[in-house]
């Protein structure tokens, strides 16, 4: 909480960015860990006071659904073993994003957004 209140004192007029890498480890969906609590409000609320979060993780379905649910914009890249590119197609057909394929026919790119309808993953267009 710590971190919390120091983005509320006083907010920043640029913006600032937090980024968490192998987010499953710091807000996992399966397990309560200390820094749980705090980072989930930190997604939650941190926007209005100028934050913008980076949550990077190679396990989808490893990440909080409160995290997962309040990321407005998500991006996936390439997966290759079939339950994560399972878990990242549906994540983003929730979200009624997009899904490019390789040339093998593997998902390259995956990206979904807030606003967009919501509906089955498409092809995504790169041009």
């Amino acid at each position: 909480m710590t971190l919390f209140g120091w983005i509320k004192k006083p907010p920043s007029l640029r913006g600032m960015l937090y980024g968490v890498d192998e987010a499953q480890t710091f807000l996992p969906s399966q397990r309560a860990v200390p820094s749980l609590g705090s980072g989930i409000k930190l997604v939650a609320q941190g926007r209005k006071y100028g934050l913008g979060m980076i949550v990077a993780t190679q396990v989808p379905r490893g990440i909080h659904n409160q995290v997962v649910s309040n990321c407005t914009t998500q991006f996936f890249g390439r997966q290759r073993a079939p339950a994560t590119i399972a878990a990242a197609q549906e994540i983003i057909a929730a979200n009624g994003g997009c899904v490019g394929a390789s040339d093998h026919g593997s998902p390259r790119a995956m990206t979904s957004t807030e606003g967009a309808p919501t509906a089955e993953a498409r092809p995504c267009d790169f041009s």
